[in-house]
């Protein structure tokens, strides 16, 4: 089947109506789910959203721009998806696109515009992927965000990597968390104002990330038998990483008592909501014979850490409750296009 686009402006829809060139697969969704949606079953697998520190047009651009050029260096198989994605889209102008299985779409209003991809992936099992995007303006900061659905995904399974546009995105902006910016670079606390910040993200109400606390060793080299930098990466956009010398870990003892502290090359994750008083339980503690036989079976400790996170991050983040989505604005029903078209269809035979 050949593709097709459908581009809507505001609440104007323009298609080609002709009965002998309208496509038979193509249409514009009423909001939500897309045809092809309503008749699969998604599990929510990873998600992300966090604001800027600023609040700018050419930011938000730059990010819309972000999504449309990884959609377009995209290819499943020998299916490219760049020429499904017309210039007007790099303007902020909403479309739709199908080929096959593959359907892009991005829609726009005053402050938010998003984007959504489904396609069947090539891997090992070739489920349907349906990622969605948004980028926002918030009038004091702007927003984005990243979430990714998979079909068939077994409960509590996760995606082998980290979603690309993650990275991008804080590569590119400077996203914060309770006021502390989002890195691929760990924090060494080798410092009394750096202990005091670690202390004040940890205990911070609105942290939305876990903090992942990576003690030193008691004697050998290398001193973190977690790599702080290598965690860093495979963590980046869904933990905060620290690496705690020996005197910061007995300091955090003294602060946090013994039960919810880490050292001796131990790990421990400090989930969103930790208080000095809660559940130690919540906030998981990786002794060092765990991370060292971890390592030795094969699979890095912090891949094994950032599939555990990544699964996380859908409840941390409130499960998809309140997602920006523009097509609640600017689509028109179905039953709309539908009338067109027959109104179409109408004119078209009664002039032969």
């Amino acid at each position: 089947m050949g593709s097709r686009v459908v581009a809507s402006i505001q609440s104007r829809v323009i298609l080609d109506l002709s009965p002998s060139t309208m496509p038979q697969s193509v249409l514009l969704q009423s909001p939500g789910p897309s045809a092809s949606s309503q008749t699969r079953t998604f599990i929510p697998v990873v998600q992300f959203r966090f604001p800027s520190d600023r609040v700018s047009a050419a930011q938000r651009a730059d990010a819309r721009n972000s999504v449309l050029n990884w959609a377009a260096r995209e290819r499943r198989s020998d299916d490219s998806w760049h020429d499904l994605i017309p210039a007007t889209a790099f303007e902020g102008e909403p479309f739709e696109a199908i080929r096959g299985e593959l359907r892009l779409s991005a829609a726009s209003s005053a402050t938010v515009w998003s984007f959504s991809a489904e396609h069947r992936g090539t891997g090992r099992i070739p489920r349907m992927w349906r990622l969605e995007a948004f980028v926002a303006d918030r009038h004091t900061h702007d927003e984005v965000g990243v979430r990714l659905f998979a079909e068939h995904m077994e409960e509590g399974a996760a995606p082998s990597s980290t979603p690309s546009l993650v990275k991008t995105f804080i590569h590119r902006h400077k996203l914060l968390d309770a006021g502390f910016a989002l890195s691929e670079q760990p924090v060494y606390i080798e410092t009394d104002d750096k202990y005091e910040a670690f202390l004040s993200l940890l205990r911070a109400p609105d942290r939305r990330l876990p903090i992942v606390a990576i003690s030193q060793r008691r004697t050998g080299s290398p001193h973190y038998l977690l790599d702080p930098e290598r965690a860093a990466r495979a963590l980046q956009g869904f933990a905060h990483v620290v690496a705690l010398p020996s005197a910061r870990s007995f300091r955090l003892t003294d602060d946090l008592g013994r039960k919810r502290s880490v050292f001796h090359g131990a790990v421990r994750t400090y989930m969103p909501g930790f208080t000095n008083d809660g559940d130690r339980g919540n906030h998981h503690l990786y002794l060092a014979e765990r991370v060292t036989t971890a390592s030795s079976a094969g699979r890095p400790f912090e891949d094994v850490l950032a599939a555990r996170l990544r699964r996380a991050s859908v409840d941390i983040s409130g499960g998809g409750r309140d997602w920006p989505d523009a097509r609640e604005s600017v689509c028109p029903p179905v039953s709309l296009v539908e009338r067109l078209r027959e109104k179409a269809a109408r004119i078209f035979a009664r002039r032969r």
